[in-house]
């Protein structure tokens, strides 16, 4: 079973210079039981909600016990799979039933940060597992890590661009591989370890630094590893905590 870790650091309202802090993140299944990359979003002229997934998009619910058309599910039947590999709920006493997505709430928690000039220890803060059989693992590094910060107008742009990306030829020498409006993706070398070479790349806004980080987001990967992992990874960075470290 393949493990992927993740390292998060948030500025405003997270880690660093408050004590222990727990924050709740919202994660939407599809109808299918994929996990949404982005947001649950109104179809205006389909009248649906629907999101990107890893290989893709599927239609999911915005609210729980409704389906992804927004009708709610009948009182006495919650939205499940019930033995399927879809999610669905009977919405009428007629039995009439239609599609809905599953909604659930995880916490990512977080400890003081350490203020000596070592490392600190990773702490472990969620485990989950996905449909593909990969066992996630997040761990907070204390904070360490200098972002910049961010809101939803920059967070919707970054996953446009995201999903625009092939991934194609990334070379080994650091340069900006994609560019937007207000954000770019840059390669900013290799790193290695061990044995094994990664790249690191990060989601970069287009300022001046001016003494702020302009850094978005960072992922680091194996080489060899594919363009739709790549975009999962700095989907599920802006997913989970906002600002984050993501390591595979």
């Amino acid at each position: 079973m393949e493990e992927i870790i993740t390292r998060v650091a948030w500025k405003k309202g997270g880690w660093g210079r408050c004590g222990r802090v727990e924050s709740k993140t919202t994660i939407h299944q599809t109808i299918n039981l994929k996990d949404c990359t982005d947001d649950c979003q109104y179809h205006e002229s389909g009248k649906y909600f629907w999101c990107h997934t890893e290989d893709g998009w599927d239609y999911c619910s915005s609210n729980p016990d409704h389906t992804y058309k927004d009708v709610t599910c009948r009182p006495n039947h919650k939205c499940g799979a019930y033995g399927q590999t879809y999610s669905w709920c009977y919405t009428t006493d007629n039995d009439d039933w239609d599609y809905c997505g599953l909604i659930s709430t995880r916490e990512c928690k977080c400890t003081p940060q350490h203020r000596t000039k070592r490392a600190p220890p990773r702490r472990q803060i969620e485990r989950r597992g996905d449909q593909n059989g990969r066992q996630i693992t997040f761990y907070n590094e204390g904070g360490q890590n200098n972002f910049a910060q961010s809101n939803r107008r920059l967070n919707d742009e970054a996953r446009n661009l995201i999903n625009q990306w092939d991934q194609q030829d990334l070379g080994t020498q650091g340069r900006t591989v994609i560019t937007s409006d207000h954000l770019r993706i840059d390669l900013q070398g290799v790193i290695t370890r061990g044995n094994q070479r990664y790249y690191n790349l990060q989601i970069q806004i287009n300022v001046p630094r001016a003494g702020r980080s302009t850094t978005l987001s960072q992922i680091i990967v194996p080489f060899g590893t594919s363009a739709a992992n790549m975009r999962w990874a700095f989907n599920y960075t802006l997913l989970i905590c906002n600002v984050s470290q993501y390591s595979v």
